[in-house]
């Protein structure tokens, strides 16, 4: 994947500090390598989720979408995605309302 998060970005390395500070503590740690992580799916899904942590709605949403779709994570793919965001969400919103009729 192009467009991977630095482990220097705040969310992650604090995330690595404190699953650091809970091995040399001795507590139970679950392994990086969850189920999750183990495919590309969801390790895109991951990064979009530190975008959402990080307080960047829209970026999260965009990469979740990109993902979704196997589209390259670009910043220029990201933000041809953030141009379209409020016609795409009218689209999901409008697809689910009709499914429940």
């Amino acid at each position: 994947m192009n467009n991977r998060l630095r482990s220097a970005s705040p969310s992650v390395g604090l995330r690595l500090r404190a699953i650091q500070m809970a091995k040399n503590e001795g507590r139970f740690v679950e392994p990086l390598d969850r189920d999750c992580a183990r495919s590309e799916l969801g390790q895109r899904l991951g990064i979009a989720a530190l975008y959402g942590g990080q307080g960047d709605g829209d970026s999260a949403r965009a990469t979740a979408l990109l993902a979704c779709v196997g589209v390259s994570d670009t910043p220029r793919n990201r933000e041809a995605v953030l141009q379209q965001l409020d016609a795409i969400s009218r689209l999901v919103r409008v697809t689910v309302s009709e499914g429940r009729r």
